[in-house]
């Protein structure tokens, strides 16, 4: 006696899409049954994929937020303990650094943030937790990177770096994503 598997929904998976597809190689002849599982869209509806919103305002003004906390997290807050853990000196250098040394941090709050963005639109949230919680996932995922980059030879106590460059990626997408979960 063979036993008849009984499947938990009616909605069709990937390999009956597939075979549909390879059995029915014309498009006039598939019915509208047919269509309706290869598109992946509910019965009656007719208004297609969700539009993606970016408010780049928004957007601007959480990434200059992100690279301003930068400017306070390197500086007077934590900038002696950043220093003494790259083996840097501000006096003998009179404080001054190079162009790159601000326009690569301001880029890449940018890249940030249109992430942070792109994600809250993705899962189309509405409210500043789910801001908080996504800057929280992406800050720990550029936090961990942090940390990983911070193991170098080169650098004199790696830990102290990889903890005040993890914090502020942390805390700066946490942030960076309450902005933009504010976002109507």
């Amino acid at each position: 006696m063979v036993r008849e598997r009984r499947w938990a929904s009616t909605r069709p998976s990937f390999f009956h899409v597939a075979i549909l597809q390879y059995n029915r190689p014309s498009v006039s002849r598939r019915s509208r049954h047919d269509h309706q599982i290869l598109d992946r869209r509910r019965p009656g509806d007719s208004t297609g994929p969700k539009d993606s919103v970016v408010n780049w305002l928004y957007v601007a003004v959480a990434a200059v937020v992100y690279y301003a906390l930068g400017a306070l997290w390197f500086g007077p807050l934590f900038g002696r303990a950043w220093d003494r853990s790259i083996g840097h000196d501000r006096a003998q250098t009179g404080g001054r650094f190079p162009l790159s040394y601000y326009v690569v941090p301001l880029c890449c709050s940018v890249a940030t943030t249109i992430v942070i963005s792109l994600v809250l639109d993705a899962i189309d949230a509405d409210a500043v937790t789910s801001g908080v919680l996504v800057g929280l996932g992406v800050g720990l995922a550029s936090a961990a990177a942090s940390l990983t980059n911070a193991l170098t030879p080169h650098t004199p106590q790696p830990f102290v770096f990889g903890a005040v460059t993890a914090s502020y990626h942390l805390t700066g997408a946490t942030v960076a994503g309450a902005i933009l979960g504010v976002v109507p």
